[in-house]
């Protein structure tokens, strides 16, 4: 649908729009990269936590709509858009986002990290997360057709 000479423009665009945004206020591109990398984390952190631990309503939905975004995001940009712009800000090539703790243990057990490698574990990272938003479903789904003297509220 889209060349990849296409994906890597929209992908230089897009990171010269944040480095510029950020340099303004850090004057730094490192500095600009961990405050990214913080924000990352910290969204991702928040969505996670309460896909996995928060009522089924209206945000739980607006998480799971969230995610379906940044996945279709993952495909357009073949992974994640937020870390190839930590790294142009970080200057390496080394950096993976929260699984570089993953990768770096690898490392250290001989095992060389490749994109075949880094893209399945994004996989089973998904994979993962959809099983359990699905499981807390099917849950909830059948709690509603429980007696009312059963409180599935904790779900």
């Amino acid at each position: 649908m889209f060349s990849l000479e296409y994906r890597k423009q929209s992908t230089r665009k897009l990171t010269q729009i944040i480095e510029k945004f950020l340099y303004r206020y850090t004057k730094k591109n490192k500095v600009s990269g961990y405050i990214l990398v913080l924000i990352h984390w910290l969204v991702m952190l928040l969505v996670y936590l309460y896909l996995f631990l928060g009522e089924i309503n209206t945000i739980f939905y607006l998480c799971c709509i969230f995610l379906l975004f940044t996945y279709m995001l993952h495909l357009y940009f073949s992974g994640c858009i937020l870390i190839r712009i930590e790294r142009d800000l970080l200057n390496t090539n080394k950096w993976w986002g929260i699984w570089t703790i993953l990768f770096i243990i690898l490392q250290y057990m001989d095992i060389t990290i490749t994109k075949s490698l880094t893209s399945n574990v994004y996989l089973y990272w998904t994979i993962y997360v959809i099983f359990v938003i699905t499981i807390r479903l099917i849950y909830k789904k059948s709690c509603h057709k429980l007696p009312q003297t059963h409180n599935c509220n904790h779900i």
